[in-house]
Order: structure tokens, then C-alpha cells, then sequence
């Protein structure tokens, strides 16, 4: 009778029952695309993989371009708002109380 190889893992670190359940959905997820993705060529899964590069990409650089319009903008504002306070001076006032 031929014995089974036992895998010599380390023992799972103790995990919360929500960290569990998540690391679980996490590899449920893994092992599914890749059941999926073995159903389909070779060819395919590399397109598909070079497309959502590029998609990836493309949000990327959306997102850097709004963050650096943002950044612009708050320079702006803060030199306006520097110039004001550079033509604003002090000036002590003293008042003599009349009775």
C-alpha cells in the first residue's frame, strides 16, 4: 500500500474569527481564478493579464494627475494667502480714556 506524502507545514498563527475567515475567503478567491484561468489558453490569460496592466496604469496616472492639480492648487492658494500676510502690518494704537 503506498503512504501518502504529509506536507510538513508550520501550524497556522492563532487568528481572530474574522482574520480567519478572511484569510480563508482570500485563498478561496486565489484558487478559483486559477481554476478559471485554467480553463482558458495560454495566449488569452497573458492578454488579459497585459490588459489589466494597462487599465492599472491608466488609473494611475487619472489619479496623479488629479493629486498633482490638487497640490497646484494648494500652492496657490498658499502664496495668495502668504502675499496677504506680508501687506498686513501691525500697528500699536494707544487709547487715552477722557473722564
Amino acid at each position: 500500500m503506498a503512504r501518502a506524502k504529509s506536507k510538513t507545514t508550520e501550524p497556522e498563527p492563532k487568528r481572530s474569527p474574522l482574520s480567519a475567515f478572511v484569510h480563508h475567503q482570500q485563498k478561496a478567491v486565489g484558487e478559483t481564478g486559477k481554476a478559471i484561468g485554467s480553463l482558458f489558453p495560454k495566449e488569452f490569460r497573458e492578454h488579459t493579464g497585459k490588459a489589466f496592466e494597462e487599465g492599472k496604469a491608466g488609473v494611475t496616472a487619472l489619479i496623479n494627475g488629479v493629486v498633482n492639480g490638487v497640490e497646484q492648487v494648494l500652492e496657490k492658494l498658499r502664496c495668495s494667502s502668504g502675499e496677504e500676510a506680508e501687506s498686513k502690518t501691525k500697528v500699536k494704537v494707544e487709547v487715552e480714556d477722557n473722564e
